[in-house]
């Protein structure tokens, strides 16, 4: 594949992946709005982004076993079908309940990107390349979190929050048209090997995967980090539009700059990677996210100032942009034939330990930071320990070479 065509790659794959941030950070800063719309409690509107943490990690096991059978692309065109629909639901919801619902199968849609995308990867890339892809691809959907909030905020201060929606489903459009003409199938499967889902094999395999080391030992602490950014996300609106006083506007530009230190950090990763071995770069990133986390939970505590607790945000944030790329291509590395089964288990673990985060803190008594923190800082110090423990690590040095420094060339 040629540089070029690999940077348009990446370009749509991130676009891919995009959808679900987009869905949570465009829909973030009209959280109180769209309750006062729906005379909704607090409860009900957190539970509207666990029911869509659900979905996500439900899907992974309708997407991953089924780009194993049936190639990367029609389970694609399945998902993004089905998110449009939803999201046209979530536009025409009559009440808050309906609109949790809709959520749920919104979710259910938007993981088939995320998972398509890094079983193309893991198809096309080898380990260490791979990871610099992922960062490259963090990049691109890294706009999400940064543009989408300012974008909901806009959107749902002037326009109403319903307009959300409508450019959510424009999104869920546009991508669907560019999978359909200029996604490539990495895993092309002729008619006569395709199988009919079998389901008592698609739970061997799964647990063949969980009890495979290489990869439990980068997927679990990876998705306990995750986990911990959930419950950032699932708190931070309570957090700062109640207990700080901002206005959506005013959040939507903090939560962008705490996502800009998240691509910032993805970004320097790949540079990392000409010098340190990606486990080593995860052992630093674990350990300095625990102790970050650690302290997050002892200032929410103590009535923190804003820019105390904001400043800590930012870092945790920041040094979970080498976390995710790394333990995504560690977990994935030697998977080989099974990827799809592989990315869709490990979607589980991501999605399904983010959603159990949201419902900490979306159900623990509100009125501080604490419910945020503890959990967060729950997360990310059982992902250091873990990592510490179960994963197979290497050598912390690697030379950089010739054709790795072209390609970051080329790319830049």
């Amino acid at each position: 594949m040629s540089n070029k065509n690999t940077g348009w790659l990446i370009v749509l794959l991130g676009a891919l992946t995009a959808l679900g941030p987009l869905s949570i950070d465009m829909y973030l800063p009209a959280f109180g709005l769209i309750g006062k719309y729906f005379h909704a409690s607090d409860a009900l509107m957190k539970l509207s982004l666990a029911t869509f943490f659900l979905g996500l990690a439900l899907g992974q096991i309708l997407y991953g076993s089924a780009a194993d059978r049936y190639g990367r692309k029609p389970p694609l065109y399945v998902g993004l079908t089905l998110y449009l629909a939803a999201t046209l639901g979530c536009l025409f919801s009559p009440t808050a309940e309906v609109l949790v619902g809709f959520r749920f199968f919104q979710g259910l849609g938007a993981c088939a990107g995320a998972i398509i995308t890094r079983a193309a990867v893991r198809d096309l890339f080898e380990r260490e390349e791979s990871a610099r892809v992922f960062s490259w691809i963090i990049l691109v959907m890294g706009a999400a979190p940064v543009v989408a909030p300012i974008i909901g905020g806009f959107l749902s201060t002037h326009y109403g929050w319903h307009m959300i929606f409508v450019v959510l489903s424009v999104a869920a459009a546009l991508a669907l048209i560019g999978a359909v003409v200029f996604l490539p199938e990495t895993r092309p499967m002729p008619r006569e090997e395709r199988k009919a889902p079998d389901a008592a094999k698609m739970f061997r395999t799964f647990g063949q995967i969980l009890g495979d080391r290489s990869f439990l030992g980068y997927a679990l602490p990876g998705a306990l980090a995750q986990a911990g950014m959930f419950a950032y996300i699932s708190g931070s609106p309570e957090v700062y539009l109640k207990i700080f006083g901002l206005s959506p506007q005013d959040y939507s530009i903090v939560f962008a700059a705490n996502a800009a230190g998240l691509i910032f950090s993805s970004q320097l990763n790949r540079k990392l990677l000409n010098h340190f071995s990606l486990d080593g770069i995860l052992k630093v990133s674990f350990t300095l996210v625990a102790f970050v986390s650690v302290g997050l939970a002892i200032v929410g505590d103590l009535n923190p100032e804003f820019w105390t607790i904001s400043t800590l945000l930012f870092l945790f944030l920041a040094f979970l942009g080498t976390t995710f790329p790394n333990s995504i291509a560690g977990a994935l590395a030697n998977q080989g034939g099974r990827a799809g089964s592989a990315t869709a288990m490990l979607g589980i673990l991501q999605y399904g330990l983010a959603g159990i985060a949201s419902v900490i803190v979306s159900q623990v008594d509100g009125g501080s930071a604490v419910p945020m923190t503890a959990t967060m800082a729950g997360c990310a110090v059982s992902a250091a320990i873990m990592f510490l423990v179960i994963a197979p690590h290497k050598e912390m040095h690697v030379e950089s070479g010739p054709a790795i420094e072209a390609e970051e060339e080329s790319l830049s």
